[in-house]
């Protein structure tokens, strides 16, 4: 997070959101719009993918057509 963070403030983009779990994740993608999200595969719990498709499942949802980037540290 804190590599990623520090790339994207060095592109001039100084407002993040930072989850630390795909419950957290989910809580805020069903109340707010983002212009982009980074996902990590491995995240604790359950995985970047089980995000993604939570983010897809619903074709009425805010953040349906918000693009992706999957990152994997490994």
């Amino acid at each position: 997070l804190e590599v990623v963070g520090a790339i994207l403030m060095g592109f001039g983009i100084n407002k993040t959101t930072r989850c630390n779990s795909v419950a957290e994740a989910r809580a805020l993608l069903d109340q707010r719009v983002f212009d982009v999200v980074i996902v990590d595969c491995e995240m604790p719990d359950e995985d970047g993918f089980d995000l993604v498709r939570h983010i897809r499942s619903n074709p009425n949802a805010s953040n349906f057509t918000v693009p992706i980037l999957m990152m994997s540290a490994t």
